[in-house]
């Protein structure tokens, strides 16, 4: 009987394996999705502007951004509040 049960749950587990490797992004592709995101929280003006996990050469260019409440960057290169300071709207 436990066999039974094996069988399937076995088959199963393999059906659920990842057969695609994940896409390396390089530091360029990190930057333009970055300059993406924030372009489009700034023509649809966005109250938060999720910048985890992207790259912003200059974090300066989202100061202006006053539409803005909530800025998160984390896994970024984002490493100075002064780039940000202007932004006392953020909660």
């Amino acid at each position: 009987m436990p066999r039974l049960i094996a069988l399937p749950a076995l088959a199963l587990l393999a059906a659920c394996q990842m057969t695609t490797t994940p896409q390396t992004t390089t530091r360029e592709d990190r930057i333009a999705m970055g300059l993406n995101v924030i372009s489009e929280c700034g023509a649809s003006e966005c109250g938060r502007l999720n910048l985890d996990s992207q790259l912003v050469d200059d974090y300066s260019i989202v100061a202006p951004m006053t539409q803005v409440r909530a800025f998160m960057a984390s896994y970024s290169d984002f490493n100075d509040l002064a780039d940000i300071s202007a932004m006392s709207q953020l909660r």
